[in-house]
């Protein structure tokens, strides 16, 4: 046992009887104080070690051990007497002492010897965890670990300024990036947090809209336009008008393609897009047009118009409040409406109307009946409206074909047949006039006075009213959704589901028609006709006879005067040498004519052309039972009666 000595090299030297040992370099023994650690390069690390330390002290030249915590370290190397290198071994999460063992003992505890083992920080929050990239923004970084933070990265970019809150929380200053998410990383002598959704921030900025292409379209919607801008990352949504858009496609950051959904008006309106880091509208963007139809609950508001396909009419709802056709820049048509905010509309009862801001309507067509019409320019420059590929009425007061419960025929205003052969008008001076193509007159109501028209009643009554609303005349029929049909054979009926009330031609037989006086005017003027206008016709030196009065009836259908025809016994030879059909097949608006030296007006024929109604006057004669000598009248002939005429002339 070596004694107690101070430090530094002695001799051992052994004595006995033979006297002492010699002092050699092999007989030497080295007194060696306490080690000391003085400081160490890593101040911590990982809990599974494997740093290199270097060990700076005194006394370590014969270093022969390192523990940390208890732990041996590996790899040991000596450098100098005062610096030594170690392997840090792994250990528990804490702070220890790093010792180091010489033959001269073990190092004292110090404060110089402190080793820290931290576990890898970890991060689960991100507070704000989105920004503009342009950096600058400060977040909150919720977590553990954080001693001694090293960095923070943001996609591996490094925060500009880094602020320990405590071992949970960090404040950071982000750096600029583009637009990304990325993942945020904290770096301690722990190690680096491992990558986990919650750690992921996102650089984005708020989205702007360069363009929207094409920028209009059919109110129908379902077009697909292309909006153009920046930052369309994690699009939300995209509104045209406040409302949703059927679907969005990202194509790239820069690029969106949009489903366009339907509105009900015209006019231009505003696009927003949203996406995760905010908003942004653009004005007047995307405008919705009618194209050339306007489909029920649809508006044509004030500066749009609908435009025929070849783009020659434009049916424009001024922003003055007139409905106006246009071609070549000549107005062709107006409504006659004013007023600021007036809209044009069609209601899906089917009427076409212009309403004015208050709601109240400033014009209509009268089409209410033709539910689920629409209405079109078409490329013949006509303002229609359609029930299918079916016209129902234009802008120039023609409806086809037929006029449904509770519709007016307004002055100036027809039914024209499908085929266009034929025409019931509304004529200004107050008479419904039936008519061809060519003009020619075959049935009229003889009814006068501006203002007057034509109504459908829902009652199933076709009437004529004057325009203090009195009836003028009637086909005195009933039957709930009756209607008013003209066809392309030159008739006029009022039909009941299938059945006919009132025609033209072939209807029932006309009710109180029967009807004779021996004042001329007095029973023809019961039903419309004047005989004393009758008697001034120039046809003949007769003046109150049936041949004056027939060719006046012929003037009221529009009939050009054929030219003295001479007694009625030989009408139908001088008709037959002017080029005028004769025969035996009766039709509204013929001559009959009897070889007994008479002639009258068909105003009805039945269906099957055994039974006529005619207007006549003359000198006298037996009729109905009874002689005039001077008489004018209708009655109803069937033609197995030895009065049916013996020829009928077709001056039309």
């Amino acid at each position: 046992t070596s004694p107690a000595h101070v430090e530094g090299v002695v001799a051992v030297r052994a004595t006995n009887a033979n006297g002492t040992s010699p002092e050699t370099v092999r007989t030497t023994f080295e007194y060696v104080g306490l080690p000391a650690v003085n400081g160490l390069s890593l101040p911590a690390g990982p809990l599974t070690g494997g740093g290199v330390m270097t060990i700076t002290g005194t006394r370590l030249s014969l270093a022969s051990a390192v523990d940390f915590g208890g732990r041996p370290a590996t790899g040991l190397v000596r450098v100098s007497a005062t610096t030594i290198r170690v392997t840090v071994p792994s250990h528990v999460a804490g702070t220890v002492d790093v010792r180091v063992t010489t033959p001269g003992g073990v190092s004292a505890v110090g404060p110089n010897d402190k080793f820290a083992y931290q576990p890898v920080p970890t991060v689960s929050a991100v507070s704000p965890s989105l920004a503009p990239t342009r950096g600058g923004t400060v977040v909150t970084l919720t977590g553990s670990g954080y001693d001694r933070v090293a960095r923070v990265t943001f996609g591996g970019v490094p925060a500009t300024t880094v602020t320990r809150l405590s071992a949970t929380q960090l404040r950071v200053t982000i750096p600029a990036h583009a637009e990304a998410d990325v993942d945020v990383r904290v770096t301690t002598p722990g190690g680096t947090s491992p990558v986990v959704a919650a750690g992921r921030f996102a650089y984005q900025d708020v989205p702007v809209i360069t363009s929207v292409s094409p920028a209009s379209g059919l109110l129908d919607g379902g077009n697909v336009v292309t909006l153009r801008g920046t930052s369309f990352t994690v699009v939300t949504g995209v509104w045209i008008n406040g409302a949703p858009a059927k679907s969005v496609t990202r194509v790239s950051a820069t690029q969106l393609d949009v489903v366009v959904p339907a509105r009900i008006a015209t006019g231009s309106v505003p696009v927003k897009v949203t996406t995760r880091a905010g908003s942004v509208t653009k004005a007047n963007a995307y405008t919705y047009i009618a194209g050339s139809t306007l489909k029920p609950g649809q508006v044509l508001l004030g500066g749009s118009a609908l435009v025929s396909p070849n783009g020659l009419y434009k049916a424009g709802m001024q922003t003055d409040g007139n409905l106006v056709i246009v071609s070549g820049g000549v107005a062709r048509w107006n409504s006659g409406t004013s007023g600021v905010g007036n809209r044009l509309f069609v209601r899906s009862d089917g009427q076409l109307a212009v309403m004015r801001a208050d709601g109240s309507l400033a014009w209509t067509a009268g089409t209410n009946g033709w539910t689920g019409a629409v209405v079109t320019m078409t490329n013949d420059g006509l303002l229609q409206l359609r029930q299918g590929s079916t016209p129902v009425w234009d802008h120039r007061g023609v409806r086809y074909d037929r006029l449904l419960p509770n519709q007016v025929l307004r002055s100036g205003e027809s039914i024209t047949a499908a085929s266009t052969a034929w025409s019931m008008t509304m004529r200004t001076d107050g008479n419904l006039v039936l008519t061809s193509a060519a003009g020619a007159r075959k049935w009229a109501s003889f009814t006068a006075g501006s203002g007057s028209y034509a109504a459908m009643q829902t009652d199933g009554n076709f009437v004529v009213r004057n325009k203090l609303g009195v009836v003028l005349w009637s086909t005195k029929t009933s039957g709930s959704g009756s209607v008013m049909r003209v066809l392309g054979t030159g008739n006029a009926a009022v039909y009941r589901s299938t059945t006919v009330t009132w025609a033209v031609t072939g209807g029932p037989a006309p009710q109180d028609w029967s009807c004779y006086s021996r004042a001329t005017q007095n029973c023809i003027s019961r039903f419309g006709y004047y005989g004393q206008r009758a008697w001034n016709y120039p046809v003949d030196a007769w003046g109150n006879n049936c041949t004056n009065f027939s060719a006046y009836r012929l003037s009221l259908d529009g009939i050009r005067n054929p030219g003295n025809l001479g007694n009625a016994e030989s009408w139908d030879t001088n008709a037959r040498a002017k080029g005028f059909a004769v025969d035996q097949s009766p039709r509204v608006g013929d001559i009959a004519q009897w070889n007994s030296n008479h002639v009258a007006y068909v105003d009805w024929v039945s269906s099957d052309g055994n039974q006529i109604a005619i207007s006549e006057s003359g000198y006298g004669g037996t009729v109905l039972g009874r002689t005039y000598t001077s008489m004018s009248g209708r009655r109803i002939i069937g033609r197995t009666s030895s009065s049916w005429p013996s020829n009928f002339i077709h001056f039309r």
